[in-house]
């Protein structure tokens, strides 16, 4: 029953983003894997069991027309990423619009004021002697 629910929900999610061929990768080994955990010890390395739902991946694939890979170790996943960049490109355009406030107007009236009073007081005593 959950199985289906998650595969309903990327299901759900792939065609909300327009993808008619979302493909799944099932990625890790068999064996198990490091984890990095906080003990009252400190940190310590952990090695959990990992395990993929492999139906669920393979479930996404078939219902969205995509491909399911499998990448064990770092070279047969480089090796799917290059098989990905292969298939069929979407170009995808975007308009993007920016509010900018023009800020200058807060500097000016008070820069404009203290060069009228440096003006002002050049005049006075407060002159420059050479």
């Amino acid at each position: 029953m959950l199985r289906l629910s998650i595969a309903g929900l990327c299901l759900m999610g792939a065609s909300a983003l327009g993808c008619g061929d979302a493909g799944s990768i099932g990625a890790g080994g068999h064996e198990p894997a490091p984890f990095i955990v906080d003990s009252m010890f400190g940190r310590q390395v952990v090695y959990q069991p990992v395990e993929i739902d492999e139906g669920t991946l393979k479930e996404i694939a078939q219902r969205t027309g995509g491909r399911y890979f499998r990448a064990e170790d770092e070279e047969a996943l480089e090796k799917i990423y290059g098989e990905i960049d292969g298939l069929e490109k979407t170009e995808i355009t975007s308009d993007e619009y920016v509010n900018y406030t023009d800020l200058f107007g807060r500097f000016l009236l008070p820069a404009a004021l203290l060069l009228l009073f440096e003006g002002a007081l050049s005049a006075t005593v407060l002159r420059r002697f050479p």
